[in-house]
Parts: structure tokens; sequence; C-alpha cells
């Protein structure tokens, strides 16, 4: 990701759980789900806000989810027509693109922006194991209610083995030493360092405020959620051929994080 890029998305305001740009986000990807009629749930940092008090909230640019879709990107467009619709008529201007691994919305009303992000798939891409893996996501996701409002969320092993994976990845990539003090003081200092760098932000500045603060989740998903030790387990297989089983117990050793 280029220097430009990583500062102008540190820069994008970031958004609460309860906000009402998230919530209408999220009911979007509700009405995808009934009108297709397939499972899916919301991922990353909404879906640890789902689990965690209010004030423990980290705000966040963007909303994840991931659906029971076998891929392609024209398919998936036709099939994300309700959100567009929805989000159109509730007054917000929508833009579409590619970006990375995701599939991306931006939407935008009154000066307030958000983006809704789904990981990009082929079809030949999509099967086997990975197929197998994410049915058993969407077999043990959570069903939480906010506000009134009923969504499927990403179960909290899923979650943290998610969270542990990149963390894992960041720290060999950069060189980075895995923290485990003062998480969410020294990852709000350093973001607000970095705010004030202009476009001066390095890979490995993006990749440490990335590591300290998805230590902070696992932290709070340990603390209100709990982690159920024999799924945790389970969840750990899919992962056997890319991180080590005991590199995740580090980890967890070093956040003083334990499964019940």
């Amino acid at each position: 990701m280029k220097q430009s890029v990583m500062a102008k998305e540190i820069r994008r305001k970031p958004h609460k759980l309860d906000d009402v740009i998230v919530t209408e986000s999220i009911q979007s990807v509700n009405i995808i789900k009934q009108l297709n009629k397939m499972g899916g749930f919301i991922a990353g940092g909404m879906a640890v806000q789902s689990y965690i008090p209010p004030e423990e909230y980290r705000p966040t640019i963007d909303l994840d989810f991931n659906l029971d879709w076998l891929g392609g990107a024209a398919n998936f467009k036709e099939l994300t027509e309700p959100l567009k619709d929805y989000l159109g008529a509730l007054g917000y201007s929508i833009k579409f693109r590619k970006k990375g691994l995701t599939y991306e919305y931006e939407i935008e009303k009154e000066g307030d922006s958000f983006l809704i992000q789904h990981p990009r798939r082929s079809k030949s891409y999509f099967e086997g194991d990975k197929k197998k893996s994410l049915r058993r996501e969407i077999t043990n996701e959570r069903i939480v209610s906010k506000e009134g409002l009923k969504y499927a969320v990403l179960s909290p092993e899923d979650l943290v083995i998610h969270k542990l994976t990149r963390i894992l990845k960041f720290s060999e990539e950069y060189d980075i030493k895995i923290p485990s003090t003062r998480l969410k003081n020294s990852a709000d200092v350093l973001r607000t360092d970095l705010l004030s760098r202009g476009d001066n932000i390095s890979p490995q500045d993006i990749a440490r405020l990335r590591i300290y603060y998805d230590c902070v989740d696992v932290k709070c998903l340990s603390k209100y959620a709990g982690l159920n030790q024999n799924y945790f387990s389970e969840v750990k297989k899919d992962w056997r051929g890319y991180v080590q089983d005991d590199k995740f117990k580090s980890v967890l050793d070093r956040l003083e994080v334990s499964l019940e």
C-alpha cells in the first residue's frame, strides 16, 4: 500500500457500532442475506464491538462482512444490489470498487462516509478447505441484538484466530515486537503520532498500529466474551498450514489470555 493511500485511510473518520451509518450498513447486509436466502456474518472490528461494552469500543473505518457465496465479481455486484437499493433509499451516495483483496462499497451522506467490505474470491479459488472453513464459521456464528437490530457475528474464537494470524504475520514481516502491556494507550499514542506526520507514514508504522489494536481486541474478546478451548482448538486446525500452534499460544501467553 502506497504511503499516500495509508495516510488517507488513517485520516478517514472512524465510527462506533452505535453510529447510525453503521447500524444502517449492518441492516443492508441483513437484507442481502434475507432476499438471497443465504448465510453470512459481520466480522472485523464491528464484530469485536458487538461483544464488548460501549466504553470499550474502538472506532473503525469499515464494516467487514462475509457471505456464503462462491465467488465472481459480476455475481457479487448482482448479489449486493439490495444493499444499494436500501442505502440509496436512505439518501446515501454509493461507490463500488475492487480494492486489494476486497470488494468495497463506500457510502456517504451529509459529509459522513463509511466503508463496507467483503473478501474477493473467484469460483476456482473458493473450493475445498476454504469453503469448509466458511461453512464452519457460519455454523458457529453468534446472533447479537443491539438497539433492536439483530444480526449474525463471527464467533469470538474465529475472530481471535484471525487477529492472532495478522499479529504474527506483521510481527515477522516487519520485525515488530508484540506488546504485552499498556496496549490501548500505546496504540492511541501511535495513532496520534501518525496523524501528525502528513504523508510520511511507512508500511511498518501501519503494521505496528494494527498489531497494537489487534492485541487490544484479543484482550477484550477474552475478557467480555470468553474463548471456548474446544472450539478454539477446532478453529486452529484450519490454520495449521499457515501458522504453528505454538505461535498462537505464545501470543496468548504474552497477552495473558486464557481459554475456558
